[in-house]
């Protein structure tokens, strides 16, 4: 499991490949995590549907959330409430994704083949499970948590609706209310750091 970004995440050669072809036949949706930012780079964003959660100030238009998670409680929030309405491919960025994202709006218009996909910088985090991580793999899956952890130390990616019907909307439901509670002796604080190291295990496993 070690290489587990490492099959999904270099995808400048599939960008590459992709703006050659046809512009992708499958819907796509990309679901931003707003607090303050200003998204006026939205409107370079083609052909796909977009959803603002906005965590700061009230803003016409956007869907307001607690100010709770960070960027990280989102998308487990969509997923949960959006379970039976996914589009094919769902992405998932903040406000401003380009100080740690390339390729972002590339990959909005042409990629489609797509179970999941980390958009993240080239940077790997590598280390082992924390006590924290551990204890919250151990709550989501019943199981002992592996080691040799690899992760990319940005929540921003796409995932494809076959791919999160692979986990029960109880499991997102679930997520979610961690964010709000805490568990395993983390810290409603510390929980977007912790899930931050988990999401592509939680897709790709």
């Amino acid at each position: 499991m070690k290489d587990i970004y490492q099959r999904s995440c270099p995808y400048s050669a599939a960008l590459q490949q992709a703006t050659k072809g046809k512009l992708p036949s499958k819907t796509r949706h990309l679901v931003v995590t707003r607090y303050r930012e200003d998204l006026a780079w939205l409107n370079l964003v083609e052909a796909t549907r977009v959803t603002v959660y906005n965590k700061g100030e009230y803003f016409f238009g956007y869907v307001p959330l607690p100010n709770i998670g960070r960027d990280a409680h989102t998308p487990f929030y969509h997923l949960a409430n959006n379970y039976n309405n996914l589009s094919d491919i769902t992405y998932f960025c903040q406000g401003n994704p380009f100080d740690r994202v390339f390729g972002l709006l590339e990959a909005l218009k042409y990629l489609q083949c797509v179970d999941f996909i980390a958009l993240g910088t080239d940077v790997l985090e590598q280390a082992e499970p924390g006590v924290e991580l551990r204890g919250l793999w151990e709550e989501l899956f019943g199981e002992p948590c592996p080691s040799g952890w690899t992760f990319r130390a940005c929540i921003t990616f796409g995932v494809s609706r076959k791919r999160v019907h692979r986990r029960s909307q109880a499991f997102y439901e679930k997520c979610e209310r961690l964010f709000h509670d805490g568990g395993s002796g983390i810290s409603a604080e510390s929980m977007p750091y912790v899930f931050e190291q988990l999401v592509g295990r939680i897709f790709l496993d």
